[in-house]
């Protein structure tokens, strides 16, 4: 959701006290938890306005129900990574065809068709092939709560540890992409959903 769309949905909470319940599932990893299937946004506006409930339509789903509500809701209501809905595609397509998928998801066949090539397609030889053209030095910023932040502080220690280049940190980054990209860890998982207290 854009930034100003996300200022007016604070507005409108905080105006009135109301917003549309969010859906969840009690978290089969942890008891007394709930994944948010839809509604990440209103929690996160609920959660910047420090709100200590909120009001939550609970749905008993298996991970394989999660997986295509997720893809369903989502679709429908917000804007898709294209990489992370391929990757959900992929999940869903075991012991269905892309007819059937059809028939459940709100997207052509020919979309489902273009979302499991990027799903498919060899991210470390991409890599690969750019690491061996020399590449212009460019900046990069992002904001990270302190928990992310110690995180990712600690992995790029050890990641220059074990390195040779140990000036760059930049490159230390990028080696742990590289480690993320190589060991096929973009499976799909209802998991990746959010989670929340009960």
């Amino acid at each position: 959701m854009p930034a100003d769309r996300l200022t007016k949905l604070r507005r409108i909470i905080e105006l009135t006290g109301y917003h549309e319940p969010l859906i969840v599932r009690p978290y089969p990893k942890v008891r007394g938890q709930y994944q948010v299937i839809d509604g990440r946004n209103r929690l996160m506006v609920l959660q910047a306005l420090q709100l200590e409930s909120a009001q939550c339509i609970v749905w008993n789903l298996n991970d394989r129900e999660t997986a295509l509500c997720l893809a369903t809701i989502n679709r429908l209501s917000g804007k898709d990574i294209p990489e992370r809905r391929a990757v959900l595609l992929c999940g869903l397509l075991d012991g269905r065809s892309t007819e059937e998928l059809c028939e459940l998801l709100p997207d052509s066949e020919r979309q489902i068709m273009r979302l499991l090539e990027i799903a498919n397609f060899d991210t470390s030889e991409k890599v690969r092939q750019e690491t061996e053209t020399p590449n212009e030095t460019v900046s990069m910023g992002f904001m990270l709560h302190s928990e992310e932040y110690r995180v990712l502080n600690l992995a790029l220690d050890v990641a220059l540890h074990r390195s040779n280049d140990t000036t760059r940190r930049g490159g230390a980054l990028a080696t742990l992409a590289r480690h993320y990209l190589d060991r096929d860890s973009l499976s799909p998982s209802p998991s990746s959903a959010d989670s929340v207290d009960a």
